[in-house]
């Protein structure tokens, strides 16, 4: 019972729950404004003349979201530094 109690005064003290939802809640704003991205970018490529302004509102949302997400600490970064490369490569990668 008191090893329960103290798991549960670590969680709360360090704002494990806290930091845990503002990761979630970030990385769901950043998978929806990827989506956006991709059919703007669809959409462009069928209309050149499409207005940017809806770019522009996903690029600013985007920005809102990162900006009030926890930070990420540099050892949890240098952890999956190269995963995220490798993930960033595979994305950016031209198509075959």
């Amino acid at each position: 019972m008191k090893l329960v109690i103290a798991a549960l005064n670590v969680v709360l003290s360090f704002g494990i729950l806290r930091l845990r939802l503002g990761y979630h809640k970030a990385a769901d704003t950043a998978r929806a404004v990827e989506q956006t991205a991709d059919a703007l970018k669809k959409r462009y490529t069928g209309d050149p003349s499409f207005s940017e302004v809806e770019a522009v509102r996903s690029y600013h949302t985007y920005q809102l979201a990162r900006a009030s997400a926890p930070l990420i600490p540099d050892s949890v970064y240098r952890w999956f530094r190269n995963d995220l490369n490798q993930r960033w490569d595979r994305r950016n990668a031209p198509p075959t």
